[in-house]
């Protein structure tokens, strides 16, 4: 709290009328260097209760026009900070706000205010408000406390989000609240930041074993599953054959990092799961074969999918492609003899 004791502030009171008890009288507290009214003090006993729009009453006789009366001024009151409990964080982690409200005048606050927009790429998790405040979604979702702070105490409000799913690697939550005692300037808190960590899967690549396959001929598909982030990602590649391929049973391998690789016959489809690390220990390779029909058309381009799930909504698509051999047709070459 800023204490400016016993400044002489020019004031002016309605011009027609003297100065008395329970007239109000007006002053600029820019004079002073405070640009807030929380409490002033004068002759006579007058306290914050007197103030009155923009004035207070001062009780002192005096002529109509400006002049100067000592007061003690305490300006500003109310103050707000904020906390998170986690400065990194994975997508689908909870996070806990808190919010703290300080009164540092000699006065109780009747009609503070307080407001923490829910930040952006986060949910609120319903029913995890405490401490005097309510949850609203009229307009933009927000927690709000409206009541009274007691002089020189504090009320700490708390609140969960989750981190939705998918939020891109890299992302920063950025939070802060804000408070108004009801007729000064709001105020702000500091901000609190968390970054978001979660699986990069793009640099993903799926190879195929020759561009060109004849009608009954086995191709090869390579996979190699990357994580490029900074967090383990959990993940499930599933590759659903087209209708031109046959599995070729027992030709799923895991070729190297973890994992485990399958054939799931129902879906014609080969089935990766692991859990990949970040960084440096984060990539899975494995391999199938399949046999392409006799009955594919030549000249056919036929494209293979594998769709990379990292378990948190987000999926990547590989793709690789070969074309069913052309028949070609020569005729024999003929010589014709000389005369």
């Amino acid at each position: 709290m800023e204490e400016i004791v016993n400044q002489n502030i020019q004031v002016y009171n309605v011009p027609t009328d003297p100065i008395s008890a329970g007239v109000p009288v007006h002053f600029h507290l820019s004079s002073v260097g405070c640009n807030e009214l929380l409490e002033t003090k004068a002759g006579g006993g007058i306290g914050p209760s007197d103030y009155y729009g923009g004035g207070i009453n001062i009780g002192l006789p005096a002529a109509p026009g400006l002049f100067e009366i000592p007061v003690t001024i305490y300006c500003p009151g109310l103050y707000v900070e904020k906390a998170v409990d986690k400065t990194e964080a994975l997508e689908g982690d909870e996070l806990t706000c808190v919010i703290t409200v300080t009164n540092s005048a000699d006065v109780t606050v009747t009609e503070a205010l307080m407001v923490d927009y829910i930040p952006a790429n986060t949910t609120y998790v319903t029913g995890s408000v405490s401490g005097g405040a309510v949850y609203v979604e009229d307009g933009a979702p927000a927690v709000v406390y409206e009541g009274e702070v007691g002089a020189h105490k504090s009320k700490t409000f708390s609140f969960k989000v989750t981190l939705d799913e998918p939020t891109p690697d890299g992302t920063m939550i950025v939070n802060s609240a804000s408070v108004d005692n009801g007729w000064t300037t709001e105020r702000e808190s500091n901000e609190v930041t968390t970054l978001v960590k979660a699986a990069i899967l793009v640099n993903s690549q799926k190879l195929v074993s020759s561009p060109i396959v004849e009608p009954g001929g086995v191709v090869t598909f390579t996979i190699l599953v990357k994580n490029t982030a900074s967090a383990t990602a959990t993940v499930v590649a599933t590759d659903t054959l087209p209708a031109e391929l046959e599995f070729e049973t027992g030709s799923e391998t895991m070729l190297s990092g973890p994992g485990t690789v399958t054939y799931d016959a129902g879906k014609n489809a080969v089935i990766y799961q692991g859990t990949l690390g970040a960084m440096y220990d984060n990539i899975a390779r494995f391999r199938f074969a399949a046999k392409l029909k006799d009955t594919a058309p030549r000249g056919t381009v036929i494209t293979n999918k594998v769709y990379i799930a990292d378990g948190k909504g987000t999926i990547v698509t590989k793709s690789a492609s070969f074309t069913v051999a052309k028949l070609y047709y020569y005729l024999p070459l003929m010589y014709k003899n000389s005369p």
